[in-house]
C-alpha cells in the first residue's frame, strides 16, 4: 500500500526532475557560472593585480617615509642639545623606550620662545614646537596618501595607519612644560612600533635603508636570528655593498647567540681590515672590554687611535647621564620637589 501512495505522489515529479536534467536547463546555467568567472578574471582580477603590482612598491615607500618622519620626531623629543642626533636611536628603534624615558626627555623641551622667560633655565631649554608639528604634518601628510589607496592595503594596515592619524591629531604641541604630553607622544611610540613591525615583516621593497633598518630593528629587539638571515639577504641582493657594518653586527648577533668561535673568526676578519673607528662607535661600544677585541684593537691600532674611541664613547655616555639628571633637576625646578614619575 505505501509502494502505491509513494508511486502515485512522487512519480510524476521525478519524471519532470529527469526531463529538466535531460533539458539544456542545466548546461545553460554552468555555461553561464563558467563564463561569468572568465569574465571577472579577465576584466577584474587581472587589472586589479596589474594595479596593485603597480602601487603596493608605492605604499610601502610611503610606509617608510612614515616611519622615518616618526624616527625624526622621536629623536628629536630625546636630543640633548639643539642640533645633532640623539643618543637614544638604538633604543627607539629597538622598541625599548618606556614612558618614563619620554617623560624625563620632554621636560626641557618647550614649543616656542615665548616660554623662554626664565632666566634661570632658558639656557638648559630646547624650543621643538616648529619642527615637531613640520615633521608630524609631513607624517599626516603621507598617511592621508596611503589611506586613499586603501584597496591596496591590508586591513591590518588601514586600522594601524588610522590609529597613527588619530594619535596625531591628539597632539597639542604649544602647551609648555611638554611633559604634560607624555602619554600622547608614548602612545604614538607605541604605534611606531607596530609599523615597525609591519614594514620588517610584511613589506617585500627590497632597498639598502629597508634593509638596514631591519637589522637594526631586529638586533635591538634580540631577534638575533631574524638579524642574522637579513644580513645574509643583504648581502645577496647587495654583492657590492660596504661589508663592515653587516659584519661587525653579524659578529654580535653569533656572540649573543653564544657562537663564539664564529663570532671570534668574524671580530678578527673585520679588524684586520682596519676600519675607521669613530664612525663605528656605537656598534664597538657593546663589545670593546671583551679580551679577543681588546687585543684585537692593540694589533691593528695605535695607542692614540684607541683612545679616541673609548675618550668618544666615554664623553657621549656621561652627556646622556648629564641630560637625564638635568632633566631630573628641571622637575624639582618646575614642580618643587624631587623627580618622581607615576605612570
Amino acid at each position: 500500500m505505501l509502494e502505491n501512495i509513494f508511486k502515485i505522489y512522487y512519480m510524476d515529479k521525478l519524471e519532470l526532475l529527469f526531463c529538466v536534467v535531460k533539458s539544456n536547463f542545466f548546461e545553460s546555467i554552468l555555461l553561464s557560472m563558467v563564463a561569468a568567472l572568465i569574465f571577472h578574471y579577465i576584466f577584474v582580477t587581472i587589472p586589479l593585480n596589474k594595479r596593485k603590482n603597480k602601487l603596493r612598491p608605492i605604499i610601502e615607500t610611503d610606509m617608510n617615509l612614515v616611519y622615518a618622519q616618526l624616527n625624526f620626531t622621536f629623536d628629536l623629543i630625546f636630543r640633548h642639545t639643539e642640533n645633532g642626533p640623539s643618543y637614544y636611536q638604538d633604543k627607539m628603534r629597538g622598541g625599548q623606550l618606556t614612558k618614563k624615558d619620554f617623560h624625563i626627555a620632554l621636560q626641557n623641551k618647550i614649543p616656542s620662545r615665548r616660554y623662554l622667560n626664565d632666566k634661570e633655565i632658558s639656557s638648559h631649554l630646547i624650543i621643538i614646537g616648529d619642527k615637531l608639528k613640520n615633521y608630524l604634518t609631513k607624517t599626516n601628510i603621507l598617511l592621508q596618501h596611503i589611506i586613499s589607496l586603501y584597496d591596496y592595503c591590508s586591513d591590518d594596515e588601514i586600522l594601524l595607519l588610522g590609529k597613527i592619524r588619530q594619535q596625531i591629531e591628539k597632539m597639542q604641541l604649544d602647551i609648555s612644560p611638554m611633559d604634560f604630553e607624555t602619554d600622547n607622544f608614548y602612545q604614538l611610540y607605541l604605534l611606531y612600533i607596530e609599523l615597525i613591525t609591519t614594514i620588517i615583516y610584511t613589506h617585500k621593497l627590497p632597498n639598502k635603508s629597508n634593509f638596514q633598518n631591519k637589522i637594526i630593528c631586529f638586533y635591538f629587539s634580540k631577534n638575533y636570528k631574524q638579524c642574522k638571515k637579513t644580513i645574509q639577504d643583504y648581502k645577496k641582493n647587495y654583492p657590492n655593498t660596504d661589508g663592515v657594518f653587516l659584519d661587525l653586527y653579524l659578529a654580535k648577533c653569533e656572540l649573543n647567540l653564544k657562537n663564539n668561535r664564529k663570532f671570534e673568526k668574524l671580530i678578527s676578519n673585520v679588524m684586520k681590515q682596519k676600519p675607521e673607528l669613530i664612525g663605528h662607535r656605537r656598534i664597538y661600544d657593546e663589545i670593546f672590554d671583551i679580551k679577543i677585541v681588546k687585543n684585537l684593537f692593540e694589533k691593528y691600532y695605535t695607542d692614540e687611535e684607541i683612545k679616541r674611541l673609548k675618550d668618544t664613547l666615554e664623553i657621549e655616555q656621561i652627556q646622556k647621564e648629564n641630560f637625564e639628571n638635568q632633566n631630573k633637576n628641571l622637575y624639582k625646578y618646575f614642580h618643587n620637589k624631587e623627580y618622581s614619575f607615576d605612570k
